[in-house]
């Protein structure tokens, strides 16, 4: 059957069903192709970048757990000792709710070894933390206290915030390989 001997009305229509066709299939791939990018920004932005930022601020508290150990070292009224006591738990409550939100991003073997090696760290400090607390509610061992803040407690608390350093650079890295994955699955779907 040759096409002169189609009507030209039935020649239109297979001609616009097949262009309709196309439109379709194409509108189709363009879908997945937006479905790559988006899932390549989600990682990027709900994963890696949270983490970043939940890492940065348990550094914070870390430095308000040390600005208030060293307080209740200064003051000689048990209120302000029981004040900045009340910091530490503050501090650590929020250190936990971000470590939660690192936890959910760091998921690759890698990520779970530099984890395990910051919980290892932040375990030795609290440990201090908790000896310092314990001297604090004893009148009279303010020296030894002051000693274990400068020796053991200071040294837990530089291995802990080395840790974070690592991690911070380990998750910078994780966010720099999401965002260039986002980037090509941009390229990819022009």
């Amino acid at each position: 059957m040759k096409s002169n001997n189609i009507k030209i009305a039935t020649q239109l229509k297979i001609g616009f069903g097949v262009l309709g066709l196309l439109v379709v299939v194409m509108a189709g791939m363009a879908l997945i192709k937006i479905d790559t990018v988006d899932k390549a920004f989600d990682i990027a932005l709900d994963e890696e970048y949270p983490a970043v930022v939940a890492l940065y601020e348990i550094r914070t508290q870390v430095s308000e757990i040390a600005e208030a150990t060293r307080n209740m070292l200064l003051v000689d009224n048990p209120d302000e000792v029981k004040k900045e006591s009340s910091r530490i738990a503050e501090a650590r409550k929020e250190i936990a709710e971000h470590f939660a939100e690192v936890e959910k991003a760091m998921h690759t073997e890698k990520g779970k070894a530099r984890l395990a090696k910051l919980f290892e760290a932040r375990a030795a400090y609290v440990k201090h933390t908790d000896k310092l607390l314990e001297m604090m509610g004893v009148w009279g061992k303010a020296d030894d206290a002051r000693a274990l803040l400068m020796g053991e407690l200071r040294t837990a608390q530089t291995v802990y915030v080395e840790e974070l350093g690592r991690a911070i650079s380990f998750q910078q890295q994780q966010l720099a390989v999401a965002q260039v994955e986002a980037d090509e699955a941009v390229v990819a779907s022009k």
